[in-house]
């Protein structure tokens, strides 16, 4: 986490972009940006509809989304600022109605405010690695095996399973795949392997990240039983960090996650989402879902004492989705946490293409995240950040250097001052800045 000077204008501005996205702008400007990087679209930075083919325009066929009132089209997009003396970078979102836009001025490319014109400074673009246009052996461009999460972490997109994935059932804001498809799974697991072994040769990997969705089967259990040898296999440092997020599975099938573990799998996130009660409430319309709801706290809890007992504290994890709770409900869910030994995190809300409520056009955010996302999320992740540092946790994303998440930027914030001012001062402070008139 080096990242000094990490200042509140930093935070902010980050979640500005994290909730707003950018505009890329023109394609002209677009083409002058990948040819100044030398990146080639097709994968990650410049990907909006992730086929082979390409148009001019670079502007993904997929349908538009709306959220929180804005036209968002879904892209990974990785830029990195440095306007206050700390290294800052966000992945975010392609966004056309965005007020942040990105020109080129003076040979550079520059973030300005649509809305009044000025420059807020220069932003750059990382060179992705050569390994992301490689293919394996059975001809899987390796970019969409595996995706850069830190500076030594990756995180792996095998096309899962999740029994959720039905409607009425699945998880609201989840897009995941319904199927694994006609690729065997031996091919699937050769994919992964050979992708990491390609990525070890151009960065470190001690971290690997993979989300899994639901299953309680064991052929599918199996499958990720493979799956873990695989990874085991590639990576060369034998004590590097595994771990998966599943849906816990019923008290009386904790044995599948014992497989998993025996497997080589090293820590285990349930997320549970939300900590409000109302959100595990079927009476309540903006649930979670069927399927999450009557899985319930209880099965999490039980997952997170059955991962403690095999693997020691700090290695469960969950993650909440920021908006969902508000400050003061998420406060309640970190503290229970950490006190069985959980990382708590949380990652920025946005509306998945395919997931419920997406498709029904809901908005089901607490109303201080709709009012001033920015300063809901510099908040929230401020007093996340307090709290686990308080009980020497160690940060959920820290541990693999993304410092792509705000997680990570609060947690440097924090650390950045040897005495710093009240925390409770300055999220009450965020919580009263508007987005409009911070950036």
């Amino acid at each position: 986490m080096n990242k000094p000077n990490v200042t509140l204008d930093d935070l902010y501005l980050k979640a500005n972009l994290l909730v707003s996205g950018i505009d890329f702008g023109a394609p002209e400007v677009m083409s002058e940006l990948i040819a100044a990087r030398k990146v080639r679209p097709g994968n990650g930075l410049y990907n909006y509809n992730r086929t082979e083919k390409r148009s001019e325009s670079n502007v993904s066929s997929e349908r538009v989304l709306k959220v929180l009132g804005q036209s968002n089209i879904q892209a990974p997009n990785e830029v990195w600022w440095n306007f206050n003396g700390a290294r800052m970078m966000a992945e975010v979102r392609s966004n056309p109605s965005s007020r942040y836009l990105i020109e080129w001025r003076d040979g550079a490319a520059t973030l300005v405010n649509k809305d009044t014109q000025t420059g807020i400074g220069p932003i750059d673009f990382p060179v992705q690695h050569s390994f992301n246009w490689n293919r394996t052996s059975h001809g899987k461009k390796m970019g969409e095996v595996v995706h850069i999460m830190g500076e030594n972490a990756l995180r792996i997109y095998p096309d899962m399973t999740c029994l959720m994935d039905r409607p009425g059932i699945k998880c609201r804001f989840c897009g995941v795949l319904p199927e694994r498809g006609p690729v065997s799974d031996t091919e699937i697991q050769e994919n992964i392997c050979e992708s990491i072994v390609a990525a070890q040769a151009e960065m470190p990997v001690d971290h690997i990240f993979m989300s899994t969705g639901a299953f309680y089967d064991w052929k599918t259990n199996e499958f990720y039983v493979g799956v873990i040898a695989a990874i085991r296999r590639a990576l060369r440092n034998p004590y590097a960090e595994i771990l998966f997020a599943l849906t816990p599975p019923p008290k009386q099938r904790l044995d599948q996650v014992s497989k998993l573990i025996d497997a080589g799998l090293t820590d285990v996130s349930f997320n549970l989402e939300a900590w409000d009660d109302t959100r595990w409430d079927l009476a309540n319309p903006l649930n979670l879902g069927m399927f999450k709801v009557k899985r319930g706290k209880k099965d999490h809890f039980n997952g997170f004492e059955h991962v403690i007992a095999r693997l020691g504290r700090g290695a469960a994890k969950s993650n909440f989705v920021g908006g969902l709770d508000t400050v003061e409900s998420f406060a309640q869910g970190v503290d229970r946490l950490l006190e069985w030994g959980v990382i708590p995190s949380m990652t920025v809300f946005y509306l998945t293409p395919g997931s419920d409520w997406s498709d029904n056009g809901v908005n089901p955010c607490v109303e201080h995240f709709k009012r001033d996302p920015a300063g809901f999320l510099v908040e929230s992740y401020l007093t996340l950040a307090e709290k686990t540092l308080a009980v020497g946790m160690k940060p959920h994303w820290a541990r693999s250097n993304r410092i792509s998440a705000l997680e990570v930027d609060a947690f440097a914030y924090l650390l950045g001052d040897p005495e710093p001012p009240s925390r409770v001062d300055d999220r009450r402070r965020a919580a009263q800045v508007s987005v409009v008139d911070r950036w």
